[in-house]
């Protein structure tokens, strides 16, 4: 009997394995060279009850670089319910978990497991060796942890962002004279800011302070700051100082001012409204005099969220050039919840990479707090 559609199970060799969604929530396994680019494909039409996808997002396991890829997902028009996605790279010999996440129309969700194998022998490049120790030494391992192994680090020299890099390569930016090193938290690999061009260290972050909550009356426009910890308030600057009112980002020096231990709203708030405030104190620099500088941050396309993309461009409202030195300095919130940087996203210089693609619908916020402005030189 001829099957209209291939039954899950081993594929090896194939340039478009197809693999059959079903109630086992297990599609098979494939295995393919390290050198090869290969389309997938997935069909979820002979499911029941029927599920109209409409989103889909992956996660690779185990991580490591050079990193298994999946990308370029894409719902194959005229055949609905079938996906096509592009898999590369992955380190050779290495088996992996690829859990496919897909969403239907009415907003189920269900998870399927292809098992990739990388072949290691037939590219003419060998298995990274497994670092060893001398005896005694316990090895780099945290115990809760895992070991990224670069056999050959490389240092870029380049005036834009090099493609194709690997976990303990280094990039010099002749741009600017900034230097880079490509790190990874376990899911994401990303470019993080190590020195400050001419040879500086990175502003080191504001120290983030509580303040107590105000008593509005509706009337009063000016109120003194006190901090919960007791530390004195000396703002430099309405930028420093992140002020929402009822959970709306009051824009500074636009709706508030502040200096010193006071704050000035443009309109009071209300008497009923709830008002929530944290200081980016200074750091202990002497050079720098003031904490902070909240700067906000928009999708360089807000059309861009489509429920299958993950990585997006940004661009800051008032113009200003991104330059995001790590994920922590960039505040996060999709559809009003808070995204914990280097968990659910991670983000460098003017990019956002999210662990799961925002979907085609939702509101996404973001607050950059960059370094403050050095002081001119005399």
């Amino acid at each position: 009997m001829n099957y209209p559609y291939p039954i899950p199970g081993t594929q090896q060799g194939s340039s478009r394995p197809t693999f059959v969604a079903d109630g086992t929530h297990k599609l098979g396994s494939f295995t393919m060279s390290v050198d090869t680019f290969v389309g997938v494909t997935v069909d979820y039409s002979q499911l029941a009850p029927a599920m109209n996808m409409v989103a889909v997002w992956f996660k690779i396991k185990p991580g490591g670089e050079p990193a298994l890829v999946a990308n370029n997902a894409v719902w194959m028009a005229g055949t609905p319910n079938v996906l096509s996605f592009a898999l590369r790279g992955g380190i050779p010999g290495r088996s992996y978990d690829l859990v496919i996440n897909t969403r239907g129309q009415s907003g189920g969700v269900r998870t399927d497991v292809l098992t990739v194998n990388v072949e290691g022998g037939d590219c003419g490049c060998a298995a990274p060796m497994t670092p060893t120790y001398p005896p005694g030494y316990s090895g780099a391992v945290s115990g809760d942890g895992s070991v990224i192994v670069n056999t050959s680090p490389r240092f870029f020299v380049s005036g834009t962002t090099p493609v194709g890099a690997n976990v303990l390569d280094r990039w010099y930016d002749t741009a600017n004279g900034d230097i880079y090193d490509y790190v990874s938290n376990g899911i994401f690999s990303y470019w993080q800011l190590a020195t400050i061009g001419g040879g500086s260290s990175p502003v080191s972050a504001a120290t983030i302070l509580k303040i107590n909550p105000i008593i509005p009356d509706g009337i009063t426009a000016v109120f003194t700051l006190t901090t919960v910890g007791g530390t004195p308030v000396n703002v430099v600057g309405s930028p420093s100082l992140f002020v929402s009112v009822d959970g709306v980002w009051q824009e500074p020096e636009a709706q508030f001012l502040a200096g010193g231990d006071q704050i000035n709203f443009n309109q009071p708030p209300a008497v009923d409204s709830r008002v929530f405030m944290v200081w980016f104190s200074a750091p202990t620099t002497p050079e720098i005099t003031d904490g902070a500088n909240i700067v906000k941050v928009e999708l360089l396309n807000p059309s861009d969220p489509d429920g299958i993309t993950v990585t997006f461009a940004l661009t800051a409202t008032d113009g200003t050039p991104l330059s995001i030195a790590g994920s922590n300095s960039l505040f996060v919130s999709v559809d009003g919840v808070w995204q914990e940087p280097t968990i659910q996203y991670v983000a460098a210089l003017n990019m956002i990479t999210f662990i799961a693609a925002p979907s085609a619908d939702s509101s996404i916020f973001m607050l950059w707090f960059a370094p403050p402005p050095l002081p001119a030189g005399p």
